[in-house]
C-alpha cells in the first residue's frame, strides 16, 4: 500500500535489487540511493510513532475512506464519514472524532462539512491521495504526517 511504509520498502529494495542486476557497473550507487531511501523512511517511521505514542487511539473523523489505511498506520482509531448529509454533520456535533481528515484533491461536495467542523472547533486536515508535482514519496509522505500531527496538537487539550 502507498501509506504502508515497510512495504514501500521493501519496493524500493527489490527496484534496487533489480537494477543493479541490471546494471551491475551501477551497483554502489544504486546501493548509496537505496540506502538513503531506506534511512529517510526510518525517519518517517520514527515520526509516525510519535504520533502513535502521543495519540494512539484517538479517533478522527474521515471523509474520505482512502485515507484508513494511513491514520490507522499512525495509531489513529478511524470514522468514516460520508463527505455530506445529516450522519455527517452529527459525526461532528457529537465529536466522534478531535479532526476532521479530506480529500484536498476532492471535489465532492464536503465544503459545507468543512465549515461545520471548522465552526465546531474541530481542526482540519487536508491530504493527497496523488503525489504533487515536485515532491518525493518521502516529502510527500512527511507532509501528509506534519499535517496530521499540527492538527493533533491543536485539537489537544
Amino acid at each position: 500500500s502507498w501509506y504502508d511504509l515497510s512495504a514501500m520498502g521493501a519496493v524500493g529494495a527489490a527496484i534496487a535489487a533489480e537494477i543493479s542486476r541490471a546494471a551491475p557497473s551501477e551497483a554502489s550507487g544504486v546501493a548509496a540511493r537505496r540506502d538513503a531511501f531506506l534511512r529517510k523512511l526510518a525517519e518517517l517511521k520514527l515520526k509516525s510513532q510519535h504520533i502513535i505514542d502521543g495519540y494512539g487511539g484517538t479517533a478522527v473523523l474521515l471523509t474520505d475512506a482512502r485515507f484508513e489505511p494511513f491514520c490507522r498506520s499512525l495509531g489513529l482509531k478511524v470514522v468514516t464519514i460520508p463527505p455530506q448529509g445529516e450522519a455527517a454533520k452529527s459525526a461532528i456535533a457529537s465529536r466522534k472524532g478531535i479532526v476532521l481528515v479530506y480529500n484536498a484533491e476532492a471535489r465532492d461536495g464536503a465544503e459545507p462539512l468543512k465549515a461545520l467542523a471548522d465552526e465546531s472547533g474541530l481542526p482540519l486536515v487536508g491530504l493527497r491521495v496523488t503525489l504533487p508535482s515536485g515532491l518525493s514519496y518521502q516529502q510527500w509522505y512527511g507532509r501528509e504526517i506534519n499535517l496530521v500531527q499540527g492538527a493533533l496538537n491543536e485539537a489537544a487539550p
